[in-house]
């Protein structure tokens, strides 16, 4: 058994598969900084999102996202949230507090794990890159209501990216 906290925080973050690990670091950012609550319907759209392609596969779009959340991340860190009655209002959250201060607290020394380590100024810029990726596939002809029936992170993004842009950065962004 982990001695510590961060001890048990650390052995979760080791035992998500390799192939897992860059979604799970993906949503730990998302959990952390969005302004909104992250739904597990707006979580499938975010791992359709390639930033570096910049492109949205929606054929990508995760199903059965709860349960793989749970294999990936585990329930150590994060924990799904029935806000209601329909998948639209199950929302992902840590597990606790200080999985947040764990998660922006570890160093490049502890090279198991520093992959996994959180800065508040890149976890936003990589949200404000997916949203802005996300809502360039869109016809701005698009039905409003359609959009936020069909794709849940529609409205977060349209809403919310540049909050988590950093102002000097913003061209950039935009020339995506």
């Amino acid at each position: 058994l982990p001695r510590t906290l961060a001890d048990t925080y650390k052995q979760a973050l080791e035992s998500i598969p390799e192939y897992h690990k860059d979604e799970a670091q993906c949503i730990l950012h998302w959990i952390l900084f969005s302004f909104k609550p992250v739904t597990i319907k707006m979580a499938q759209e975010i791992f359709a999102i390639d930033v570096a392609r910049k492109v949205f596969c929606e054929e990508d779009r995760t199903l059965g996202l709860e349960n793989t959340i749970r294999k990936v991340v585990g329930s150590t860190l994060l924990r799904v949230v029935n806000t209601g009655v329909s998948i639209s209002t199950k929302q992902l959250q840590l597990a606790h507090p200080s999985v947040k201060e764990f998660l922006i607290s570890i160093n490049s020394f502890d090279s198991s794990v520093s992959q996994f380590h959180i800065d508040e100024y890149l976890a936003n810029n990589l949200i404000s890159e997916c949203c802005m990726t996300y809502l360039l596939q869109f016809d701005t002809e698009e039905n409003t209501e359609r959009l936020r029936k069909e794709y849940p992170l529609s409205t977060y993004a349209a809403k919310h990216w540049y909050k988590n842009a950093d102002l000097e950065n913003i061209n950039k962004l935009l020339e995506m």
